[in-house]
């Protein structure tokens, strides 16, 4: 049963190149939706960046990548206020 599980999680997003781009600019925290080489604004989030601490203000300047939408809801409710 194990086996079956983790195939199904692999194949969830299987043929799907797109990703979550996380990222601070202009003092916002916006996601993009990236596909290949494409990359456009997907969201722009109400996280307060000026707020956040200097740790997660360097995150979001590098930028993090998620997988799924699902991981990006998960991500994204951590930094709701």
């Amino acid at each position: 049963n194990n086996k079956e599980t983790e195939i199904n999680v692999k194949t969830d997003t299987a043929g799907t190149d797109k990703t979550y781009l996380v990222k601070e600019e202009n003092g916002a925290v916006k996601v993009y939706l990236c596909e290949g080489d494409k990359k456009e604004l997907y969201l722009i989030t109400s996280i307060p960046y000026e707020l956040l601490s200097e740790n997660d203000q360097n995150m979001f300047e590098e930028g993090v990548t998620i997988d799924t939408d699902e991981d990006l809801g998960k991500f994204l409710e951590n930094f709701d206020s």
